[in-house]
């Protein structure tokens, strides 16, 4: 992937930080928009999507902007035995 420098931003696009700390613990995602469940024809699927053995439990998450947003961030906390 190739970074643009120096190309001015799309006047339509945002710019989303997690946050500093965001891969913390104790950090509060309570904010952040909850992934939804979206079907291979909402999502378009390409580049290769075929080529892979999924299992029949797999989904597609992302927001609920698929045109906008093309950065999922996930995070999940597993208490210790």
């Amino acid at each position: 992937m190739q970074e643009c420098t120096g190309c001015p931003p799309h006047p339509d696009h945002v710019t989303f930080s997690a946050g500093e700390g965001w891969k913390d613990a104790d950090y509060d995602v309570s904010g952040w928009e909850s992934a939804s469940e979206h079907t291979e024809e909402e999502v378009g699927t390409k580049d290769g999507y075929e080529e892979i053995d999924w299992s029949s439990d797999a989904r597609i998450i992302w927001t609920s902007d698929l045109e906008q947003d093309n950065t999922l961030l996930c995070k999940v906390t597993v208490q210790a035995p």
